[in-house]
């Protein structure tokens, strides 16, 4: 199985959106990179690091028979959501792929608000259609109209109930949640919910209580696919914010933020609201034609150098085509995303819990060849053909899966602190996604999605999980199953995990197996 590097992480900034994000973008039934009609492809799996599970949440009342985007002339969401997409697998290098497993287009009602109301689809259209700012807050709700903070809010809990998305997450079936409204729907742009949650450019929601964390984002398609992007990139402020928060300033994230109106001829690639070559006092400049020397280039190097050490070059909104979508394509594009000596900052964004940042790269990393790192007094780490100070933590210095990987043992991979999966007999990060580690067949939790793929998965009935077509009775029906206790079952806990099910059933299972599969009569 082809392994590829991991890492990523994020920052904070702007507030809340009310709903604004929407496209201008491909047709609603073209198919992207990895996708095909009726079905999701697994073909670009060696390509793709990431593949976050997505629930798609629509809301798009009708009003006789006709959705309420094409009533108000607003963007198609579907395609805005596949314009969103593609824009991040873009700037991502290809190392995420957004897979939309669960679509639920909602044309006859509108999401809960705080209070334990909705809208109907009336009222929405009055607000919509409101003649002036003080009558749309009357029609609102808003007890002072013009004071936000009295409006009605989105209720993220009877949404994540509505929904059942505890269970979702904590059975491995989502990892993230997507919704496309219309305008005042209150949503924030991103909002973590979960008991350890954070804040993601928004207070955290504790109150449910899923341990896993999950980012539920609110997109507006009456809004185009730069505001989409937009709104991710204060996600991706956030939680890089929170990465780099334990690294004294001059950390590497400071210095892909840094502009050049606070640090003159020192700028790298900006913030979401601010290009390098940004104007004093301005947000939004992405059309400044002003030229500053910028260290953007270094950040695509590989193996990434500090950015300080290489000349900077002069440059202006011309590389980005000066819009501000172009823009946050651009900044995207040139986040560290894996290449040697380089964090993948990706990780960070899509695997909420991995939030402290690695240390920046050091000029050792120019080195590309054992003689010459050695000559500079450097360390050689083959796992990742890379070039880093002596001692550098080989955690730090190779992806994790590289590490990991490297054993091929059970007992080896436990002494390495790394997680070993059955379904591949191999050895990975804790917390990589099965999809990754043991490819699609995993993900698939019943008879029916498993023979969907029927030519390479195939359905075990001795446990009633999906595994690559071809493995072995001894692979897909002994590993966990077969210990039947939980002391047993707990010497493999790299492999293996005890589920309290009901009584007299074999609870052995392995590690991150769907409750609704190890528990189908108590789940």
């Amino acid at each position: 199985m082809t392994r590829l590097s991991m890492s990523l992480q994020a920052l904070l900034l702007g507030l809340l959106c009310v709903m604004g994000c929407a496209p201008s973008i491909p047709e609603e039934d073209e198919a992207l990179p990895g996708q095909q009609q009726g079905e999701l492809s697994y073909s670009y799996a060696g390509t793709y690091l990431f593949r976050p599970r997505v629930l798609l949440v629509i809301y798009d009342p009708l009003y006789s028979g006709t959705p309420l985007h094409t009533v108000k002339g607003w963007n198609e969401p579907k395609a805005l959501t596949n314009a969103l997409r593609a824009g991040l697998q873009y700037g991502s290098h290809s190392t995420v792929d957004y897979q939309l497993v669960d679509v639920r287009l909602i044309t006859d009602r509108l999401p809960w608000f705080e209070g334990g109301w909705r809208y109907t689809p009336t009222e929405m259209l009055d607000i919509i259609n409101a003649p002036d700012a003080y009558t749309r807050d009357v029609r609102r709700k808003c007890t002072t109209p013009g004071n936000e903070s009295t409006c009605p809010r989105f209720d993220y809990v009877a949404f994540a109930n509505e929904f059942n998305l505890k269970a979702r997450m904590e059975g491995n079936e989502l990892d993230e949640v997507w919704v496309m409204a219309p305008p005042w729907t209150q949503m924030y742009e991103s909002r973590m919910l979960g008991t350890n949650s954070y804040w993601c450019n928004a207070p955290e929601e504790t109150r449910v209580t899923s341990f896993r964390n999950f980012v539920v984002m609110g997109y507006n398609y009456e809004r185009g696919v730069a505001e989409a992007l937009h709104s991710y990139g204060h996600r991706a402020e956030s939680i890089l914010n929170r990465a780099y928060r334990a690294q004294s300033a001059g950390n590497l994230w400071d210095k892909f933020n840094d502009l050049h109106r606070e640090k003159p001829n020192l700028a790298g690639v900006g913030w979401v609201h601010h290009p390098p070559n940004a104007a004093m006092g301005t947000d939004y400049d992405y059309a400044n034609t002003t030229y500053v020397p910028s260290s953007a280039d270094a950040w695509l190097r590989n193996p990434l150098v500090s950015p300080d050490s290489l000349p900077r070059r002069s440059m202006n909104c011309n590389e980005w085509g000066c819009s501000q979508e172009g823009f946050l394509r651009w900044w995207y594009y040139h986040m560290p995303y894996g290449q040697k000596n380089a964090p993948n900052w990706w990780r960070y964004l899509v695997h909420l819990d991995d939030t402290v940042a690695s240390t920046q790269p050091s000029t050792c990393g120019a080195n590309t060849t054992l003689t010459a790192c050695d000559a500079a007094g450097c360390a050689w780490y083959a796992c990742s053909s890379s070039c880093w100070p002596t001692g550098t933590d080989i955690k730090v210095a190779c992806p994790a899966d590289s590490w990991c990987g490297q054993n091929t043992t059970l007992s080896g991979c436990d002494a390495a602190g790394c997680a070993w999966y059955a379904c591949s007999n191999s050895c990975w990060s804790p917390g990589t996604p099965l999809g990754v580690a043991c490819g699609p067949c995993a993900l698939q939790n019943s008879q029916a999605s498993c023979e969907q793929y029927g030519s390479s998965c195939g359905w075990y009935t001795c446990t009633n999980t999906c595994w690559p077509k071809g493995t072995s009775n001894t692979v897909a029906c002994d590993p966990c199953r077969s210990y039947t206790d939980v002391t047993t079952c707990n010497a493999h806990n790299s492999a293996c995990a005890w589920y309290a099910c009901s009584s007299g059933a074999n609870k052995c299972w392995q590690r991150g197996t769907a409750l609704s599969t190890a528990c189908p009569s108590t789940y």
